[in-house]
């Protein structure tokens, strides 16, 4: 799973765009939690959600 996969996710099934990157580290702990990523897509999203934070601070 990519980040643009896990925006779309999170959209489709919370019917609204995330407004934070904190939702979006919510919601792929989530996904995580319930199996439906495995552990190097996890910490690759954490990755690129730790980068977007810094870039945006």
């Amino acid at each position: 799973m990519n980040f643009t996969l896990l925006k779309e996710k999170f959209k489709f099934e919370n019917n609204y765009d995330a407004s934070s990157r904190n939702e979006l580290l919510v919601y792929a702990k989530k996904l995580y939690l319930q199996n439906e990523m495995n552990i190097c897509e996890y910490r690759e999203l954490m990755k690129v959600l730790d980068s977007e934070g810094q870039s945006a601070g």
